[in-house]
């Protein structure tokens, strides 16, 4: 039913429809973003019986689109590769016997997405073994016009397209932040010889999960579109640096702040980086 729905909306229908949803991640070798597409459509769901009318928003990613010709990619050359090794072998040992190379068959072909693909013929019992196999043109077209689309069903009425999108996107992280909370704790291994040590330092790993979540849900606010490990990252080069000279005079520098870093900053409002050397405890 999801592949009927999606082969209902053609490419020409969604190149007409992109969507200024914009993911966080970079895109990939410095290759130009290609902004997402999506259209709504009706769509009706069975539940215990009863049909419910609902609609679903159509979309197409050019990530997905490229990971879905790979992987078909792949699983042909594999399945293909499979067929021309059984093929020289045949008539050959066990391969004499038809029951053991339709046993091979089934084996190849099974748990392989592309083997409806690939259109194989095997002689009758009577006749000298032989394998014939090709790949269905008609077959090949129809799974390419799905490459890149899935398919997001939502009853929620008031949503846009872009903003349908956005939320089903924003599932991972609450999904990641709840597997961080709900375990196992991963911690950093440091041998420790009492439980009373082992506590504190689960409990500083608790802590910084919370300061993550804390500062996940800031940047939602303020509508940066950094995510926060984005921003760690970029706050981790910086560094500051205290000399104590013989003397007893002092001399703390900052390094320079980045364009993303002066732009978090003020945009959450916080201090200025140089007021946390300036009250540092090494200067006095």
């Amino acid at each position: 039913m999801v592949k009927v729905l999606l082969r209902q909306v053609t490419a020409e229908e969604l190149a007409r429809h992109e969507l200024s949803y914009r993911p966080q991640r970079k895109s990939p070798r410095g290759q130009p973003f290609i902004p997402y597409q999506g259209v709504w459509r009706s769509f009706t769901f069975t539940y215990q019986g009863q049909s419910f009318p609902d609609r679903a928003l159509v979309v197409w990613s050019a990530g997905k689109a490229r990971l879905d010709q790979h992987k078909r990619k792949s699983y042909l050359k594999r399945l293909l590769n499979g067929l021309d090794q059984l093929q020289r072998h045949l008539n050959r040992g066990k391969y004499r016997n038809r029951d053991e190379v339709v046993k091979q068959l089934a084996s190849l072909q099974r748990g392989n997405p592309a083997k409806s693909l690939v259109q194989i013929d095997l002689s009758r019992p009577d006749e000298p073994l032989a394998l014939h196999f090709q790949l269905n043109r008609s077959r090949l077209v129809a799974a390419q016009q799905l490459d890149g689309k899935y398919a997001l069903a939502t009853n929620a009425p008031h949503l846009s397209p872009t903003e349908a999108l956005a939320y089903y996107k924003a599932e991972d992280g609450v999904e990641k932040a709840v597997a961080g909370l709900k375990g196992p704790l991963q911690v950093r291994p440091v041998f420790l010889q009492t439980d009373a040590r082992i506590e504190v330092l689960v409990f500083l790993n608790l802590v910084a999960l919370l300061v993550r979540a804390i500062l996940t849900r800031r940047l939602q606010r303020v509508g940066l579109t950094y995510s926060v490990d984005r921003v760690l990252f970029e706050f981790t080069p910086l560094t500051a640096v205290c000399q104590l000279f013989a003397d007893g005079s002092q001399v703390a520098q900052l390094g320079r702040l980045t364009i993303c870093q002066q732009e978090v900053l003020t945009a959450l409002q916080l201090p200025a980086a140089s007021r946390y050397v300036t009250n540092s405890p090494l200067l006095g």
